[in-house]
């Protein structure tokens, strides 16, 4: 199952304005005439998580967990082409991770 959120670009917490300004922002981009695919998976998205009290039952029932990449991916792009220091690594995945409200071992 995908997950709303990510389709959206948006973060977790989003309100109302956030969720409906990445809708309308995606969906200006992603046309049903251009790409009909992409349409239709932002409409679903925008559907699943519209208002708040969707978000809640998409966080409590539908919430995929995530995968490694899912997960770290986007972050990944923030370091550059050279080889990154293990502690600029380290705080890459982190905040990653703090993105989607997991907790790290020394968090608990």
């Amino acid at each position: 199952m995908k997950n709303p959120f990510h389709l959206l670009n948006i973060p977790p917490d989003a309100n109302d304005d956030m969720v409906h300004a990445a809708y309308e922002r995606l969906i200006s981009i992603h046309s049903k005439a251009t790409s009909p695919t992409r349409a239709k998976e932002i409409e679903w998205a925008y559907q699943a998580i519209k208002n708040p009290r969707d978000r809640i039952s998409f966080k409590l029932f539908q919430t995929p967990t995530p995968d490694l990449p899912t997960l770290i991916g986007p972050s990944l792009t923030k370091l550059t082409a050279a080889h990154p220091s293990k502690e600029k690594t380290l705080a890459v995945i982190t905040n990653s991770l703090k993105s989607y409200q997991l907790l790290m071992p020394d968090e608990k």
